[in-house]
């Protein structure tokens, strides 16, 4: 079973957001990425969803 998280991605770090969990499906986890980049100012680093298990992005088949 795949596990998603939220994650702030930059070229030289790789950070989990704060007060996030764990997801079981990505969709909500989209969500509420989504939510929290609604909130972050302009310029401000976007956060992502990834692939808990190495943090990876996932492969769109």
């Amino acid at each position: 079973m795949k596990v998603y998280c939220i994650a702030d991605v930059d070229e030289r770090y790789m950070f989990p957001v704060s007060n996030t969990k764990i997801y079981k499906r990505l969709g909500d986890a989209k969500k509420a990425c989504d939510k929290i980049n609604a909130k972050r100012p302009d310029g401000y680093i976007k956060a992502t969803v990834l692939v808990a298990d190495n943090w990876h992005k996932e492969d769109k088949k």
